[in-house]
């Protein structure tokens, strides 16, 4: 008997969404379009998506109670409330709403629909795809890579191919990089951590893991290496001396101080010169920072721009001090960029959130694995917080909830099956 493909249904409406949401970022390579009529709708189509998902999910027999999702949004209500106490705050302290008007809450808008359709697509897969929701968000960045690859023997042909190859792994800053896109290479770290530490041992695994591997190679994302480094050794040392809630806290308060100390060798101007002393390009990284660092300052004192602050200034920065950095869309530091949003009080309780809340809570509702799984998919991310726009990736933040809270499901449903 000859076995066919068989794509679910569910699952392919949840490979719509998110590469609707990847393409968005991909819209040169993959269509040549960076601008206009068409790079819109194709960028906005993801909250469109988004909301059709969570509409499509509610009509259909769910695999996921109505308990399970509540208590999924009561663990993550604090950050929804900071967020919107934030920028109440902000309109009173904050001179970036009052420099941009109406442009600027239309873009603070826009960083509300973001966090509430990722969400939304979280809660959508979840109750869709089940125990198989880490398998399709695989599938969905496999898919998605392919398409890349294919686009690159059209566009750039063997010979450029090639040459992306040789940079990727080489690490060469100068080489032209077909590969380097930036949302999937990150978001395909996540998964490799999943798959490398966490994930049974099984031959499909294997196959998708040296797969996923090679395309995060192929990004050509130093930080995120340095990111997966650094969940592998907490995977590691929870593997050999347990995992308890103080052993979480103490990780995560570590984390806060650790924030708190990359600002300060930023806003001292050390950061930049322990690269040049290692000899490590910047990318035009100084000019961002230092815009930023001279308007604002790091003391308790420091109030938060709001949630669009940074991304309106950077939108908007002055040629004559960022020079050919004029034209980038991000300020390529998370870690900075929430301080600067949220304020030094608010930035404490979000990094605070992120790294010891969030785990301990995970504990206690989803058990010790999946707690463990968010922990070491939070560093991995905090490690690129450090240098890039990560916070901001839809698929990212997707990515990080949904994997550990599918594991949670994967390990109630075989306990399930084995007391039957």
């Amino acid at each position: 008997m000859k076995s066919r493909l068989t794509v679910k249904k569910t699952h392919l409406l949840c490979a719509i969404t998110l590469l609707l949401t990847l393409f968005s970022g991909q819209s040169s390579k993959l269509f040549g379009i960076s601008g206009g009529v068409a790079y819109q709708l194709l960028y906005y189509s993801k909250y469109i998506s988004a909301l059709f998902l969570v509409a499509y999910a509610l009509s259909r027999p769910r695999k996921v109670s109505d308990y399970e999702v509540k208590r999924l949004l009561t663990i993550l209500l604090p950050l929804v409330v900071l967020m919107i106490v934030v920028e109440c705050l902000a309109v009173f302290t904050s001179p970036v709403p009052a420099m941009y008007g109406i442009r600027y809450w239309t873009r603070s808008l826009a960083v509300f629909l973001d966090r509430f359709c990722i969400y939304a697509v979280v809660i959508g897969i979840w109750e869709l795809c089940g125990d198989e929701a880490i398998e399709c968000i695989t599938n969905i960045f496999i898919v998605d890579e392919i398409l890349i690859f294919a686009s690159a023997i059209f566009h750039v042909g063997v010979a450029g191919i090639v040459e992306s190859f040789l940079g990727a792994f080489a690490f060469s800053e100068g080489a032209s990089n077909y590969f380097e896109v930036h949302e999937l290479t990150f978001a395909i770290g996540l998964c490799i951590i999943y798959y490398m530490f966490f994930a049974e041992r099984k031959k499909h695994n294997t196959g998708k893991l040296v797969f996923l591997v090679i395309s995060f190679i192929l990004g050509s994302k130093r930080i995120g290496m340095a990111g997966i480094a650094a969940a592998g050794l907490f995977s590691l040392f929870v593997h050999k001396k347990g995992l308890s809630r103080r052993k979480l806290i103490t990780i995560g308060i570590v984390g806060v101080l650790v924030c708190y100390g990359y600002l300060f060798i930023v806003y001292n101007n050390e950061f930049f010169a322990i690269l040049n002393e290692h000899g490590i390009n910047n990318m035009g990284r100084d000019l961002i920072y230092a815009y930023f660092v001279r308007r604002t300052k790091l003391s308790p004192t420091q109030m938060g721009w709001g949630m669009a602050g940074v991304a309106k200034v950077v939108e908007n920065m002055d040629r004559s001090e960022v020079m050919y950095m004029a034209a980038v869309r991000g300020v390529h530091n998370d870690i900075l960029k929430i301080y600067i949003n949220f304020g030094f009080v608010g930035s404490l309780i979000w990094y605070a959130l992120n790294l010891i809340y969030f785990p301990v809570k995970f504990m206690k509702e989803y058990g010790k694995k999946a707690a463990t799984i968010y922990m070491a998919l939070i560093l991995y991310l905090f490690i690129t917080y450090l240098t890039d726009n990560t916070e901001s990736y839809f698929v990212c933040q997707v990515a990080l909830l949904l994997i550990p809270i599918t594991e949670y499901l994967k390990e109630k449903n075989r306990s399930v099956y084995c007391e039957n």
